[in-house]
């Protein structure tokens, strides 16, 4: 009998010894969660990742993160537990039938816990979050006299003077503030795929970042580095969004030049399953900049900041901006799940990090994430082990810990 079952735990360590090198979404979103520089994770698991603090009066205004509804509006976002990328659930929006703007609500966190983790000048941010949209998203005749629904908001900071109970846009900027700063991603005029413009006032605001095409035309290609992408006939190069598939977008923001022409700028598209794109790159390396209304946007783009000195980037908002749904609707849902918020490029999802796991970031928590990737991990661990012991012939030499050379690194975890 013992020997049946070492046969047969060594035949479990064999099947499951081969799934290490792909980890499960779970273990994969831990991964990331992990690796070195990450400020902030949002699993979207719980109720807990969205909290409603104040539905009567502000709602979550100056709090660290939380829901934000026009007007009290009832329809909020809710955790979906059967639509999701990883883990127990996922942020889902749902617009209701004659949707007004932001009528399917908004939701936001700062880069760090308590408000923490914000940047400045000279300081870089990376930001990664899974996106799917409803087919009812991407059809244009759904919503009339609609500039495109946006996908996510990245702002101001609060300050330490921020009150949750009396919040003020002075001391707790708003996601289109007076301060300036606001960087969108948005499907611009509902074309199909993602463009970006920053700013709310001031130098270049909603000027999106665009270079001219290639070859040139009176058309602005909005995915910079995306040849032939085209504003007018031809737009069939365009890397567009596609409904009913968690879509990945990354985007890096950095090194901070408040007020110049001279902040890098890169986002990155990713449909389900295949590695992220490149489509948009304002920097100084790139030989085609990021539009041809100024000409002084040669080492990145024109970031607004009314006082650069007080006011620093700190807060995302992940809001499917979008009005108008036609009655003969009855409704169109966006979810979201996986956020990362790093200091370090994030790797894309179902691509391994590089270097050692770290201990946990300083806002992920055990109730969070679940346990279900931690004991993933172990088990792929365990199963390990036992492949190494049954390969040992008799006679072979107990294993020192240089044996076999240093450890395959897994999505910044050791195994």
């Amino acid at each position: 009998m013992p020997v049946l079952i070492v046969a047969l735990v060594l035949l479990v360590a064999h099947v499951v010894v081969p799934a290490a090198d792909a980890l499960t979404a779970d273990a994969d979103f831990a991964a990331r969660c992990a690796a070195p520089g990450v400020l902030r994770c949002h699993s979207f698991d719980t109720a807990a990742s969205i909290p409603r603090n104040n539905p009567l009066g502000h709602e979550s205004w100056g709090s660290d993160f939380g829901i934000m509804a026009n007007g009290n509006n009832p329809n909020v976002p809710t955790i979906d537990t059967t639509t999701k990328a990883s883990g127990a659930g996922s942020m889902k929006f749902t617009f209701p039938v004659g949707s007004t703007s932001s009528s399917a609500g908004s939701w936001f966190t700062h880069f760090g816990p308590n408000k923490t983790g914000q940047i400045s000048t000279g300081e870089r941010i990376f930001i990664q979050y899974r996106i799917r949209w409803s087919p009812e998203l991407l059809v244009k005749s759904n919503w009339p006299n609609s500039d495109g629904a946006k996908l996510s908001d990245v702002g101001l900071g609060d300050l330490p003077n921020c009150n949750p109970s009396s919040p003020d846009s002075v001391n707790c900027p708003t996601s289109c503030p007076d301060q300036g700063f606001e960087f969108v991603i948005q499907n611009g005029s509902q074309r199909g795929y993602p463009l970006s413009y920053a700013n709310c006032n001031g130098t270049a605001a909603f000027v999106g970042l665009a270079a001219g095409t290639i070859p040139p035309s009176a058309d602005s290609n909005f995915q910079t580095m995306i040849t032939g992408c085209s504003t007018g006939p031809n737009q069939t190069a365009c890397k567009r969004l596609f409904a009913n598939e968690w879509m990945t977008i990354k985007m890096m923001l950095g090194p901070i030049a408040w007020n110049s022409w001279g902040t890098p700028i890169k986002v990155w598209l990713g449909r389900e399953g295949k590695p992220l794109d490149l489509i948009i790159d304002c920097e100084a390396s790139q030989p085609v900049k990021c539009t041809r209304d100024f000409s002084q946007a040669a080492n990145g783009w024109f970031l607004v900041n009314s006082n650069a000195s007080v006011y620093k980037m700190g807060k995302i908002y992940l809001h499917p901006y979008q009005t108008n749904l036609q009655s003969s609707l009855s409704s169109a849902n966006v979810w979201y799940d996986e956020l990362v918020i790093s200091t370090q490029d994030i790797a894309d999802p179902g691509v391994p990090s590089s270097g050692i796991a770290p201990t946990a970031p300083c806002c992920l928590t055990l109730t969070e994430l679940g346990p279900a990737p931690f004991l993933i991990v172990g088990a792929i661990v365990m199963a390990r082990r036992w492949r190494r012991r049954a390969a040992r012939r008799p006679g072979d030499p107990v294993s020192s810990p240089a044996e076999g050379g240093s450890a395959r690194k897994h999505g910044g975890i050791s195994v």
